[in-house]
């Protein structure tokens, strides 16, 4: 594990001018002793440190280490030719003292100790980042101030909040909040162009208080060069549940592969990623003992990938009382819970629209919320809104849509929602259905995006490499490719290729038997007769295609290869009949007397009537960005779990 040392100086303003003009540098000291053998041992020097300019920095060592006058030679590893040589300015028996010059720069540096022309390499590899402190003073009714910078050069206009208050910084990187400290931290929004540090795949956005709400304190933010992000991805990782239980862990392992694979053949390309909650299952953080810190140590393969966490029902503690406490496990694990951050043309914000509100806590029965954004949440998504270009489109992610799958308000209160977004370009990425569905009203269209643990695991659990939701899409993520302020999106089932964007099925081929369910077979009669009655046989000629990622603007077309006709398609909500042998069949056939996760009457099902039963279909379906996706349906088809693993 890299070990990080960090230490601060004040340097004014004024003075990194005076710097500019005119170098100062340590007082001059007495040379080595030239009777003394050169030799160097034990010297111990991080992976990685943060330093300061104009200040002492201190390295250990246990063996023989440098003498006053000897030299620190920093060689850098990506710029050629570049090398800075730095006196030692002190030494106690323990340990040697440089004093950190303006040259000293962000990099990766071999380092070697110097005396005459003979060295001793004592890093062959150790990246270096200097920074500068400012000499701030709070301003009058300021609780909490500080400066945001990028190395040794100060940021304009961040933007700062507690999650109420928000502000700005000025030209000299300094912002001034009058804050209540209820959160108990402050966070940054992330702007174009930059980065924050990470702890694994968490962006670092937020610093917590250490003062009470009266006592002023400083809370400073560095931020790093991230390179032209005009062209970026941004992944969106829905409901992946993961509690230890029903091979979830396994399951998850195909998709941490997946993503990784990803990242390393788009490694010259900027990629993100966003959460839509439920990355963990309250009831399962005790019976279980897996929580936020087991599922960090599932996701550590995709270190490097930048997570920013979305807040679930299922992410609050169950066995707390209220909105407030149930959220402070999240927040202490993966920060606040509504927060925004900016990569290049597009404002990304997480908002929170759980709002629990059970009041004896301890029991899974007691967890009772609304699904609504509370006031304060709102008040704050007004203020930080302020600060975004009106013309700058907005991504939003949150657990529960917006939406339904009518189109009709979902949240309590997004009719109030609608109003903060007015005169802007809004594109909603929401979870919790573990389905899909397209919704569009006015200047704010969303995507409810399915879940990577689909149904919650459970098909995938039955039948390896089947892992399908209630709506029968396959569990999966969404990709968003942005080109500066334009962006476009798709669903990718996991394990499956780009192109797999439709499943279908012979109507005439299914014929489900009850007695798939052993001792439960009249319960699985009963939900086959109630969920589509695919217990029935049919010649009716008609096939069903299930477009999970269907909207509007997408087209369905079906001719017919042996007659060449075009031939009528027909949009339905009907049951996906997969789901019923996959989920419900395994389910009863384990014991259960019910269904847990019963199946969904989907909207993006497609009817097409074919001449015989034995026609060949030419199905084409074309998104909305003009890319198609074909299926020569040679039928009869088999209806069977193998047929579509």
């Amino acid at each position: 594990m890299k070990r990080i040392f960090s230490l601060i100086a004040l340097v004014s303003l004024g003075t990194l001018l005076a710097l500019a003009c005119k170098k100062v540098g340590p007082e001059p000291t007495p040379g080595p002793d030239p009777s003394e053998k050169f030799i160097i041992t034990g010297v111990t020097i991080p992976e990685s440190i943060v330093v300061v300019a104009e200040e002492d920095y201190s390295f250990t060592f246990n063996g023989r280490g440098p003498a006053v006058g000897d030299e620190m030679v920093f060689t850098s590893k990506t710029v050629s030719g570049k090398v800075i040589v730095i006196p030692v300015k002190a030494v106690t028996p323990l340990s040697f003292t440089i004093n950190v010059p303006l040259e000293l720069d962000d990099d990766v540096y071999t380092i070697k100790i110097r005396r005459g022309d003979k060295a001793f390499t004592v890093s062959s590899e150790t990246t270096v980042s200097v920074t500068v402190k400012i000499d701030v003073n709070p301003a009058s009714g300021s609780t909490i101030y500080g400066v945001v910078l990028c190395g040794k050069r100060p940021v304009a206009d961040a933007v700062i909040s507690d999650g109420y208050e928000v502000v700005k910084t000025d030209a000299k990187g300094v912002y001034q909040m009058a804050s209540q400290k209820k959160n108990g931290y402050v966070f940054i929004s992330v702007p174009s162009g930059y980065r924050v540090a990470m702890n694994s795949v968490v962006p670092q956005i937020w610093k917590n208080t250490a003062k009470p709400e009266t006592e002023v304190e400083r809370i400073d933010f560095a931020l790093y060069d991230d390179g032209d992000q005009t062209n970026h991805t941004m992944l969106f990782f829905g409901d992946m549940h993961l509690a230890n239980r029903t091979s979830d862990r396994s399951q998850f392992r195909v998709f941490t592969d997946e993503i990784r694979a990803y990242m390393n053949s788009h490694k010259n390309e900027k990629i993100y990623a966003m959460t839509l909650g439920d990355m963990t299952w309250d009831l399962y953080w005790y019976d279980n003992k897996y929580s936020f810190n087991e599922y960090l140590a599932e996701v550590k393969p995709l270190e490097g990938l930048p997570i920013f966490h979305s807040i679930g029902n299922h992410d609050h503690d169950m066995k707390a009382s209220g909105d407030w406490t149930t959220q402070l496990p999240f927040r202490a694990a993966l920060g606040p819970n509504y927060y925004s951050f900016n990569i290049g043309g597009i404002h990304y914000v997480s908002l929170d629209d759980i709002e629990c509100t059970n009041t004896s806590g301890g029991t899974s029965s007691d967890r009772h919320y609304n699904e609504k954004i509370i006031s304060d949440d709102l008040n704050w998504l007004a203020r930080d809104l302020q600060f975004v270009d009106p013309a700058t489109p907005v991504v939003v992610t949150m657990h529960a849509p917006m939406y339904n799958q009518s189109g009709s308000a979902a949240l309590t209160n997004t009719a109030t929602v609608e109003t903060y977004f007015s005169g802007r370009k809004v594109t909603f990425v929401t979870g919790h259905s573990h389905k899909n569905w397209y919704s569009k009203k006015n200047n704010i269209e969303e995507y409810n995006s399915g879940a990577v643990c689909a149904s919650w695991w459970w098909c995938g659990h039955y039948t390896s490499g089947l892992n399908i939701a209630q709506d029968g899409a396959p569990g999966g993520y969404r990709i968003m490719s942005v080109k500066g302020t334009s962006y476009d999106s798709f669903y990718k089932g996991i394990g499956r290729p780009d192109d797999y964007q439709f499943r279908t099925y012979d109507r005439n081929s299914i014929k489900i038997d009850p007695a798939e369910g052993g001792s439960q077979s009249a319960a699985y009669a009963t939900a086959l007769a109630k969920y589509g009655s695919y217990n029935i046989a049919s010649s009716a000629n008609y096939v069903l295609i299930n477009v999970w990622d269907y909207n509007p603007s997408w087209k369905v077309e079906v001719s017919e290869v042996e007659t060449g006709k075009t031939l009528t398609v027909t949009r339905q909500t009907v049951y996906d009949p997969l789901y019923l042998p996959a989920y419900c069949g395994k389910r009863f056939n384990a014991g259960a007397s019910s269904l847990t996760f019963a199946p969904f009457s989907t909207s993006h099902m497609f009817r097409v009537t074919a001449s015989s039963a034995t026609s060949t279909l030419l199905i084409k379906v074309t998104d909305d960005e003009g890319r198609t996706y074909t299926e020569t349906m040679t039928r009869p088809k088999t209806f069977s779990l193998q047929a579509y693993k």
